[in-house]
C-alpha cells in the first residue's frame, strides 16, 4: 500500500521556521554503521549563506556538505544528529520493508509531506504505532491500494553515485571539451579512477531507466 502523509518530523524544523520561504526536498536517504542517517536535500532558498547559518544552529543536523548549485537550487548532503528521532523512524521503515519515494517540506506546510510505500496494511500499522511511541504526529492525506497509478518517481541513486555525478557536473567532466578527467575526479573524491567510472556509469544507467524507459531494474 502507498500513503501520502503529512508527518510531524522535526528534521530541519528550526531551519524552516527561520526561513519561512524555503522549500526542501529529500532526494535520497542513506544509513550505515558510521552514519546513522544521511539525506541528500535540495533547498530552494533565496539566501544560501543564511540557510547554512541556520543549518549550523539546527539541533537535528550533525554535519552537512554543499554539493552543487543548479538553476538557483542548492544541493546538500546532511547527516542527522545522533539523537534525532527520525533515525528511529527510518529504522522502523526499514524493519517493516517500507520505502520513501518523496519527501518535501513546503513553506505553508507544518511538517514534511511524505510518500511511503509499505508491503501491506499491517506493516503500516506497526509504523503508526512506532510514531505514536515517539510522539510523531501523522496526518494521512491519501492511501492507495497496490496497482493504483504511481506517484512521480524520484531519484533513487545511492549517495556515492550522486556525489560522483554531481562532482563530474560541477567540475566540467561533461563539458565539451572536458575540463576534468576521471582520474582527477577520483583524486578529489578520494577514490580510484575505476571507482569513479563505475559510479558514473551505474548512476547514468539508473537515471536513463527511470526517466526515459520507466523502469528501475539494474
Amino acid at each position: 500500500m502507498r500513503a501520502e502523509i503529512l508527518t510531524g518530523s522535526y528534521f530541519l524544523a528550526d531551519t524552516v521556521e527561520e526561513l519561512s520561504e524555503a522549500k526542501l526536498t529529500v532526494d535520497n536517504l542513506d544509513a550505515s554503521k558510521q552514519v546513522p542517517l544521511r539525506a541528500i536535500v535540495w533547498a530552494d532558498t533565496r539566501n544560501r549563506e543564511r540557510f547554512e547559518s541556520c543549518l549550523d544552529e539546527d539541533p537535528t543536523v550533525a554535519e552537512y556538505e554543499h554539493l552543487v548549485t543548479i538553476d538557483g537550487r542548492e544541493r546538500y548532503s546532511i547527516e542527522y544528529a545522533q539523537d534525532a528521532r527520525d533515525i528511529q523512524l527510518y529504522r522502523g521503515l526499514v524493519e517493516n520493508g517500507a520505502t520513501v519515494s518523496y519527501a518535501a517540506r513546503e513553506p505553508d506546510n507544518d511538517g514534511w509531506l511524505v510518500h511511503y510505500t509499505f508491503p501491506d496494511r499491517s506493516r503500516f500499522t506497526v509504523f503508526e504505532e512506532l510514531c505514536t511511541e515517539l510522539g510523531v504526529e501523522l496526518n494521512i492525506n491519501t492511501v492507495d491500494r497496490p496497482g493504483a497509478p504511481d506517484w512521480n518517481e524520484r531519484n533513487t541513486l545511492t549517495v556515492e553515485q550522486c556525489e560522483a555525478l554531481v562532482k563530474a557536473l560541477e567540475t566540467g567532466y561533461f563539458d565539451i571539451p572536458r575540463k576534468r578527467t576521471l582520474a582527477e575526479i577520483g583524486d578529489e573524491l578520494g577514490i580510484s579512477r575505476q571507482a569513479v567510472s563505475e559510479r558514473l556509469r551505474r548512476g547514468q544507467r539508473r537515471l536513463i531507466r527511470q526517466r526515459l524507459i520507466g523502469s528501475d531494474n539494474d
